[in-house]
């Protein structure tokens, strides 16, 4: 392999998804936005499952962010009305309680 070949594949301006900078700089401000609430999610949520807390981004979206769920309120109460199937419910609904705990 060539040497410009292959800066030229390690060149990470060419993937960006728009062409000003000031547009991929807004971009790039919302995926590391986006890094850090899953980040800080698997921190506070899930600190006592080391496997959901240490695992791979693919894995936590698939386990957790595509829950089939409903938030609903009623009142002041705010109810989670998970599918009681899903094999990781019960941690999800923990680590919801976790979550509301920490900000209140």
């Amino acid at each position: 392999m060539r040497w410009s070949s292959y800066t030229t594949r390690l060149d990470l301006t060419a993937n960006l998804p728009c062409k000003g900078a000031a547009e991929n700089h807004a971009w790039l401000e919302c995926v590391l936005a986006a890094a850090d609430l899953v980040c800080w999610s698997k921190f506070i949520c899930f600190s006592d499952d080391p496997e959901l807390a240490r695992c791979e981004i693919a894995n936590f979206r698939y386990w957790i962010l595509h829950t089939a769920a409903r938030l609903t309120r009623t009142g002041r109460v705010t109810y989670l009305r998970l599918d009681r199937t899903w094999s990781w419910a019960k941690q999800l609904a923990l680590g919801f309680t976790r979550l509301r705990a920490a900000f209140a």
